[in-house]
Formats: C-alpha cells, sequence, structure tokens
C-alpha cells in the first residue's frame, strides 16, 4: 500500500490555507461585479400607470424627465414602470484558458467562455445573478460582461469550501 496516508490532515490544510491566500482580495482575485436584473420596480417618473391595464396610459406627467406628446413614453417605453436592477461586487479569480479548466466544453464555444473561482459563501448570489462583468477594472478598455452558463460547482480537499462557475460571453 505505497500510497496509504498521503492525504493527511496536515496536507488538506495546508491545500485550504494555499486556496484561501488565492482567494484574498490583493491576491488573485479581480473585482467582479455581479448583474441582478429586474429586482424591483416603481411607477414611471414620466407618464401615468393604468391600474387596469397594468401599463403606461400613454400620457406625459408634467416634470418627468422626457417630455413627449401622447403615445408611447420614451422613459419606460409604455410600460408604466421602471426597473431598477442591482448589483454586487466579489472577488474572484477568472480562468481564461480553456485548457485550464474543470471540465471539457464543445469545441465550437469553448474561446466564448471563462471560469471564475470563488468562496462557496458567494453560491446565493452567483445562483441569482443573470450576467458578471469580469475585472472591473478593464471597463473603460473592454466589454467582459458574461453570462451564466453552468451553476455553481463546489470543490475542496475533503470539503467544499470554494466554487468554480463557468460563463459565456455576452453580445
Amino acid at each position: 500500500m505505497a500510497f496509504e496516508n498521503i492525504i493527511t490532515t496536515a496536507f488538506k490544510t495546508t491545500y485550504k490555507d494555499a486556496i484561501n491566500a488565492l482567494l484574498e482580495t490583493t491576491a488573485l482575485t479581480v473585482p467582479c461585479q455581479l448583474n441582478f436584473n429586474n429586482t424591483k420596480s416603481s411607477e414611471c417618473p414620466n407618464c401615468y400607470f393604468n391600474s387596469v391595464t397594468k401599463r403606461s396610459n400613454g400620457i406625459y406627467k408634467v416634470g418627468g424627465p422626457q417630455s413627449f406628446t401622447n403615445g408611447v413614453c420614451p422613459h419606460c417605453h409604455g410600460l408604466g414602470l421602471k426597473f431598477d436592477s442591482a448589483t454586487e461586487t466579489v472577488y474572484l479569480i477568472p480562468i481564461w484558458e480553456s485548457r485550464q479548466f474543470s471540465k471539457k466544453y464543445p469545441v465550437d464555444i469553448v474561446d466564448m467562455l471563462v471560469q471564475t473561482v470563488g468562496k462557496v459563501s458567494y453560491i446565493p448570489s452567483l445562483n441569482k445573478a443573470t450576467s458578471i462583468i469580469i475585472d472591473t477594472t478593464l471597463n473603460s478598455y473592454m466589454n467582459n460582461t458574461y453570462e451564466k452558463y453552468d451553476d455553481p460547482e463546489p470543490f475542496g480537499l475533503g470539503d467544499t469550501q470554494y466554487i468554480i462557475n463557468t460563463w459565456k460571453k455576452s453580445g
């Protein structure tokens, strides 16, 4: 039994300490913005809401931000409601190179994918997020918006304190 007692408690502790060190905000992580669409709505400040049709009545509300003549409100596009989107910043490690991914994906989309590594405590937020901007410090240089491709996958050595997510390039 040549492989007996290789994975010791000390080895597991070293592994956990190494991953935790990589996930520190000053290590390999980058700021990522999770986007949650349509988290709450409010009546449009530009037109009147019709409670019967549950839409805009197409009449400009004096003092609204975009005046218009009767028709479709340019502010809410006739919905009568404005939907607010919430965001949350989390620190994740991006894996840009598909050869380093945790599992294999179809060749025709692999160049559009990125994986992120984070703490398992992010699962509730990642599950609710509709998209992510990976490395918000690059926003002025490129569009790093991705949509969820897979659900978070827990991983660890004897426990599941970390997660890997796969995201697909938007647009």
